[in-house]
């Protein structure tokens, strides 16, 4: 028996092409994406402490932030990139284009939890855009690759699709005769609760062409996995 139910199953190329087979491109994108989104989730979780510890401590604020600010002096002049004359004439007191503009920021960076976030932040920020980008290449990728790999998985699913069909097809006459038993049983008088009968609403009643197994087995036939003639001739007759 175990036997015959091995041979009754679909046939399955030993080396089935896969999306990745069929299209490298589309492995990497996979694979590059997945690796961003898993960075994507470590930068978020080492972050998540750092903006706590910024809450909960006052030292950290913003509030004491803009207080040391007060305190310190603020750059001469604004930082600008002067001109070659500009230059010439201020000789030694020429501003560095490289001088910072905003005190609090030059707090910020030098405080190790703030460095350390705006460093988690600036990659956060380089990750989600390369996220983008990857998302939009492997939709692509996957488009071309699905055309490329369903002619060649076609006959395969044909097979499974057929067995599928014949078992609904099964279904379909096993729930008629069931329900006509159960009929006959009930015309002799009998209160047929007695013998517990199997609940056979499943898949709908196959003479209704829009019952489930009905529209399951019409849509298998437009596909052009089966013939119409799967659906049996009585079927069609008492519709």
């Amino acid at each position: 028996m175990a036997k015959q139910q091995q041979d009754n199953q679909p046939k399955i190329a030993a080396e089935r092409p896969t999306m990745a087979s069929v299209s490298p491109r589309f492995a990497a994108a996979m694979t590059k994406y997945a690796e961003l989104r898993g960075r994507e989730a470590e930068i978020e979780d080492e972050l998540r402490p750092l903006a706590q510890e910024v809450r909960s401590n006052r030292h950290l604020s913003l509030s004491e932030i803009e207080r040391q600010t007060l305190e310190l002096p603020r750059p001469p002049v604004k930082p600008i990139d002067a001109s070659p004359r500009a230059k010439e004439l201020l000789g030694d007191l020429a501003p560095d284009p490289k001088m910072p503009g905003d005190v609090r920021d030059n707090i910020l960076l030098r405080h190790p939890t703030y460095a350390r976030m705006r460093e988690l932040s600036s990659e956060l920020d380089a990750v989600r855009e390369a996220l983008k980008h990857v998302a939009e290449t492997l939709e692509y990728e996957r488009k071309k690759a699905t055309l490329a790999l369903a002619p060649l998985l076609r006959e395969e699913y044909a097979a499974i699709a057929q067995q599928y069909a014949a078992a609904l097809v099964a279904l379909g006459n096993v729930r008629a005769a069931h329900d006509r038993y159960i009929k006959e049983r009930r015309a002799e008088g009998m209160l047929v609760a007695s013998l517990r009968p199997v609940v056979s609403e499943l898949g709908g009643d196959p003479l209704d062409k829009d019952s489930d197994i009905r529209r399951a087995l019409a849509w298998a036939i437009e596909a052009g996995h089966v013939e119409s003639d799967v659906i049996p001739a009585e079927w069609r007759a008492k519709q």
